[in-house]
């Protein structure tokens, strides 16, 4: 069947051209499958293989960069005592309030569960970093009608990665200062210390 397959099978012109259709059909279905599967479905946030991707473009730059780790405190209640569609709205909007705070030009992602993570320009200094950290913490203090008698809070760590550093390590360290506010937090008499020193 060559002979430019048969004339591509007897449609002359129009079979090149409905073949030529096809594939930039096949090409842009497989470019949205690609930005869908580096996407949470639910925030619209970057997902685990977005943010992967997002990281390793961040390597490559020597800007100092602020590495921002934020987990809902206590969400399996709010997803046990009003069920998952408020759970899911709870994310949405948490997810919002970070995009916006972290700014357009920030790599936000939620790359499961109630975890969601930062990447952003660094401030200039320690007391910016901590007052970036303060205001992330106290706008993700919601209170909502159809969460009667509850607050949801969230726990902030951070740390500032400069170029060449290893990031396997900021992350980490971003991780541990989360965890450090969260257990801070519980213990209130203490002041906490949300940012982690530069990696």
């Amino acid at each position: 069947m060559c002979g430019a397959l048969v004339w591509i099978a007897a449609g002359g012109w129009a079979g090149v051209l409905g073949l030529g259709g096809l594939l930039l059909r096949t090409r842009a279905a497989l470019g949205r499958e690609r930005w869908a599967a580096s996407r949470d479905p639910l925030t619209g946030l970057l997902g685990l293989r977005g943010w992967r991707r997002g990281l390793s473009v961040a390597r490559r730059h020597p800007a100092p960069r602020l590495l921002v780790n934020v987990d809902v405190d206590r969400f399996k209640e709010v997803n046990d005592g009003w069920g998952h569609e408020v759970g899911d709205r709870v994310l949405c909007e948490i997810a919002d309030v970070i995009a916006q705070i972290c700014g357009p030009g920030a790599v936000v992602a939620r790359p499961g569960g109630d975890e969601f993570v930062a990447l952003l320009a660094a401030p200039t200094s320690a007391e910016a970093v901590a007052e970036l950290v303060d205001q992330l913490r106290n706008a993700l203090v919601i209170r909502r009608r159809w969460l009667p008698g509850h607050t949801v809070t969230a726990s902030v760590g951070a740390t500032v990665l400069h170029g060449g550093a290893d990031l396997d390590a900021a992350v980490i360290a971003a991780d541990r200062a989360m965890f450090e506010d969260k257990n801070q937090r519980r213990r209130p008499v203490q002041h906490p210390q949300w940012v982690r020193a530069a990696v």
